[in-house]
């Protein structure tokens, strides 16, 4: 979605009143359930690379870990997920020798997370619904319609 949508535009995109979108939108950015983001082109910040990082923690650590993670400016997403390794994170780092500095700060910054795997994506497809050519630029979208998004196609 246009994060410069007006409320008129979501409006008659969901069917609802401007007023009704305003005050809805008001109430999930008040409970913290939606939060604003820019993304920028990857060759003009300072964070090109991208790092991704499985872990695991016990269930009743979650939330104390994912607000550890979370506060580390290097951090884009942090996610509980399910299975052995019960903790996904993406982060953008300066360069390849600082993937295992990240790491290392990330030990220390939570502890309890175990680290299991690692990788690094040394060219993103798609960011955020956006498709990037090999320089990181966008070249087009992959639009999502919240309305239909996980719906079964079974009769």
């Amino acid at each position: 979605m246009n994060g410069r949508a007006t409320y008129r535009t979501l409006a008659d995109a969901c069917g609802a009143s401007p007023d009704t979108v305003r005050r809805r939108l008001g109430r999930l950015f008040a409970a913290g359930m939606v939060q604003t983001r820019c993304e920028v082109a990857r060759p003009l910040s300072e964070w090109p690379v991208t790092v991704i990082q499985w872990g695991r923690a016990a269930a009743g650590e979650l939330e104390r870990i994912s607000r550890g993670v979370t506060g580390a400016r290097e951090v884009r997403l942090c996610a509980g997920v399910t299975g052995r390794n019960n903790v996904l994170i993406i982060a953008w780092v300066k360069s390849l020798t600082d993937v295992q500095r990240f790491e290392v700060r990330l030990a220390h910054r939570v502890p309890g997370l175990e680290i299991t795997d690692r990788a690094v994506a040394l060219w993103p497809l798609k960011l955020s619904g956006h498709l990037l050519d090999e320089q990181g630029y966008r070249i087009g979208g992959v639009p999502l319609d919240v309305r239909t998004a996980g719906a079964s196609t079974r009769p």
